[in-house]
């Protein structure tokens, strides 16, 4: 068993090196990501990072209890402050499979017991939208607007995986500097802020490792009742995550597989393993029986598979799976940026600058990430408690999945987030701490000099490679997924709509749906009429007007033909500008407001890069002064 344990950790330590080369050299560049920093100047990054994270472990072993203990204190206050804020100025409309949900759990909580098509093709999501539901069943007798309750109560529950990785480390004797490193890494997360804000599946599921992982310690550390009251629940807990979302299944396995191992090392009777194994098998029964609706669905998805890899051939196949491992390991945000393109609420500061913003999150998320990896690598190499066995499986286990039998995505890897965090933290212990003499530190200081000017250099070649012509300023896009929504505006009349504007903006585009009625569109801005168009709608679909402030504008469409006229539009119990919840279901209109610049920006200035690049150099080299020996 030793032998298995032992090739187990080094199969997913093969994996995450498979992933650094991926993560480093051929980070996706579709999907609508930003743009990445070459790979020199993210090699640059994860060194200077992982001399800082040397250098502050040491700061952080020499702090006596006290202030060790009243640190993490304000940094655990600091990520709850930082959460409520990101909850508070952050309200998604929910788009694509998350508008489905919402609008589908809106109708449930007021009694409605009619589902919408879209659950007949996606049935996974049938239990989801039924928690959702019950949830906002006891909001809506608070508010019309429950959206940022919701953003609270997913950070809460994220934050149950803050707790069990505290708990872990604790019971794992790695509390100073642990503690402290996992707490910064789980404040710093851009994953972790993004999905508590996406009103979908994945949140739930987020924590889901570290705190079954926690509750199977805690019970092995209990005796009796208590014991089998605390493993039972880490079963129910995880058949709750499997019925809200499939890949979870790979933890349930998780589970099975670490029962035998800890039969093995003797922490279970043979009785006690089997009455685990019981236990499991029993909720994964019922799991089956909740979601046999969505048997059609995999009928289907087996017949796809069989018919792909009959057109691909060897070759092709193994070329696909390496797209696929590209797609599931190489990006270290997870999708977070491309989880949303709009809002309900969101500071105007963020909404003019995304794309500029993002291309630096982007950069440190990935530096976080490759430092997270060549540490977890590190521990799985030479680590053998049952614990990172755990989390080995469960790397293995999603890898296989999605991978090898599943469609992938880069979210469907966030349950493993977590435990990435925690094998980094003790990966950090295993790495050798360096002594720099004078000499060697003099000469390091000047290759962090280097990489520093190279850095700058590439960055603002990036920036100037890329130029953006247009900023998006108001976007209500839903209504286009899985089956288009119109509205009819009959001869005479007419339909008119608000536009929350971010910015200054000069263009407007509609979604006619193959229609040739003359239309009036009128774009106002309080009494003051910006534009007036008058033509056939499907010509009338990309408008320019003069350069317009900030602020709310009105759009107004009137039918002046003799046949109706067809718009692309939204219908939702609720709005998507202000978030309220309607008694009756609205349309909205499709439409997307941006500035279009008569001459290109570039994505970031010379000066930003040299502001962020002298940091992270200024940072590197006083860590590397702590490096020394102690006689110096």
């Amino acid at each position: 068993m030793k032998a298995v344990v032992k090739s187990v950790n080094w199969l997913a330590a093969a994996v995450l090196v498979v992933a650094v080369g991926m993560a480093w050299l051929q980070p996706i560049h579709f999907f609508g990501n930003p743009d990445w920093a070459s790979p020199v100047v993210q090699l640059a990054m994860v060194l200077g990072l992982l001399v800082m994270t040397m250098a502050g472990r040491q700061v952080l072993k020499q702090l006596s209890s006290r202030q060790y203990r009243w640190l993490l204190i304000g940094l655990v206050g600091l990520i709850a402050i930082v959460q409520i804020l990101i909850a508070t100025s952050f309200v998604d409309v929910a788009r694509a499979d998350p508008f489905f949900v919402r609008q589908q759990a809106l109708l449930l909580a007021r009694g409605s017991h009619h589902w919408q098509h879209y659950f007949m093709i996606y049935p996974n999501n049938v239990n989801f939208t039924l928690l959702v539901a019950n949830l906002l069943k006891p909001l809506l007798k608070l508010t019309q607007t429950p959206w940022v309750l919701l953003n609270v109560i997913r950070f809460i529950w994220i934050d149950t995986g803050l707790i069990s990785g505290l708990y872990l480390l604790n019971r794992w004797r790695y509390w100073q500097p642990g503690a402290v490193s996992f707490s910064l890494l789980w404040l710093v997360s851009v994953p972790v802020a993004a999905f508590g804000l996406f009103a979908y599946t994945d949140a739930l599921v987020l924590p889901l490792l570290p705190d079954s992982l926690a509750l199977l310690t805690l019970g092995l550390s209990l005796t009796g009742w208590r014991r089998w009251g605390v493993l039972i629940g880490d079963g129910l807990l995880v058949a709750v995550g499997v019925v809200m979302k499939t890949n979870l299944i790979v933890l349930w396995l998780t589970l099975v597989l670490m029962g035998i191992i800890l039969w093995w090392q003797r922490q279970f009777s043979g009785r006690q393993m089997l009455g685990w194994l019981v236990s499991l098998v029993m909720t994964l029964g019922v799991m089956f029986a909740v979601m046999r609706t969505a048997a059609a669905k995999r009928q289907q998805t087996q017949q796809m598979i069989q018919q792909r890899l009959h057109q691909m051939g060897v070759t092709g196949t193994l070329v696909h799976l390496l797209k696929k491992m590209r797609v599931f390991w190489a990006t270290g945000d997870f999708d977070s940026f491309k989880l949303t393109t709009q809002w309900i609420r969101a500071p105007r500061w963020y909404l003019n600058h995304q794309r500029q913003l993002q291309f630096w999150l982007v950069l440190m998320t990935q530096t976080i990430y490759l430092t997270m990896l060549v540490q977890a690598i590190v521990t799985l190499m030479k680590r053998r408690e049952w614990a990172v066995t755990f989390v080995a499986l469960a790397i293995l286990g999603l890898t296989a999945f999605h991978v090898g039998l599943w469609e992938v995505e880069g979210r469907y890897a966030l349950p493993l987030l977590p435990g990435l965090m925690l094998l980094s933290i003790v990966g950090g212990r295993e790495l050798p701490v360096w002594h720099l003499n004078r000499v060697m530190r003099r000469q390091l200081t000047w290759l962090v000099v280097v990489l520093a000017a190279i850095s700058v250099v590439s960055l603002w070649q990036t920036s100037q490679a890329t130029r953006i012509t247009d900023v998006v300023r108001g976007n209500q896009g839903n209504g286009r997924y899985v089956v288009s929504t119109v509205q009819k505006i009959g001869p005479g009349h007419a339909v008119t709509t608000p536009l929350a504007v971010s910015g200054k903006s000069n263009v407007l585009r509609l979604k006619p749906v193959a229609t040739h009625g003359r239309v009036t569109i009128t774009l106002t801005k309080g009494t003051h009429v910006v534009k007036r168009w008058r033509g056939s709608a499907n010509e009338l679909t990309t408008l320019n007007y003069p350069l317009t402030a900030a602020g709310n504008l009105r759009l107004a469409i009137k039918n002046i033909g003799q046949t109706p006229v067809r718009c692309g539009v939204t219908a939702a119990n609720y709005s998507p500008l202000t978030g309220r919840v309607t008694a009756k279901r609205h349309a909205y209109l499709q439409v997307v407001i941006k500035q279009q610049f008569i001459k290109p920006h570039a994505l970031t200035t010379g000066a930003a890069s040299l502001a962020v690049v002298g940091c992270v150099a200024l940072a590197t080299i006083l860590a590397l002064g702590r490096l020394r020996p102690e006689t110096e």
